[in-house]
């Protein structure tokens, strides 16, 4: 160790010493008491604040927690927590019969059209009690369901046929975390 070190090392201790020498010599018996400002006692018909002076930088309220409420354990809930509820089962299973594509109108009616895959988008496709279901520009679609004028013939893994006038659409399930590209 140099001579600097050591100086320094002797100062830091002799600092503490001291500190600690100072605690001993004051006498105090240790932290202050915290002291609340008010006291709140519980009665028969609700919370009563006492009228003592109050003390300290802020006020506290205590309230007593209510008797009467009592919470549900997991095994009064009745269902898995995790289990799709019966509402969004049965949105899932009875959707609306035909959706509107939301054609467009004015300045862009005379511009060429856009093709069926570029207008709508895949979202994703989930199977729920075996059958697939997929949403596509947010609407939900089973097979046989009409949307923008087309009719969903297939839902597949990854993709979605529809059936429209004058071809057969497919809208493809692009994700970057799948690895298998699809096939053109």
């Amino acid at each position: 160790m140099t001579k600097k070190r050591k100086t320094i090392y002797l100062s830091v201790l002799g600092a503490g010493m001291c500190v600690v020498a100072y605690d001993l010599l004051s006498g105090d018996d240790g932290p202050a008491k915290a002291k609340a400002s008010s006291v709140v006692e519980h009665s028969g018909g609700g919370a009563v604040e006492n009228s003592e002076p109050k003390e300290g930088l802020a006020t506290l309220t205590i309230q007593p927690f209510p008797r009467d409420i009592q919470g549900l354990g997991l095994s009064e809930i009745g269902r898995d927590i995790f289990a799709p509820s019966e509402e969004v089962i049965r949105k899932l299973l009875d959707p609306p019969a035909e959706v509107d594509g939301g054609e467009e109108s004015g300045e862009a009616a005379n511009a060429p059209p856009v093709p069926f895959h570029e207008r709508h988008r895949l979202s994703a496709i989930m199977r729920l009690q075996g059958s697939r279901s997929a949403i596509v520009d947010g609407v939900i679609l089973r097979d046989g369901q009409q949307f923008a004028d087309c009719t969903v013939i297939e839902i597949a893994e990854r993709n979605i046929r529809f059936d429209c006038p004058g071809a057969v659409e497919e809208l493809w399930l692009d994700s970057p975390l799948l690895d298998e590209q699809r096939v053109k």
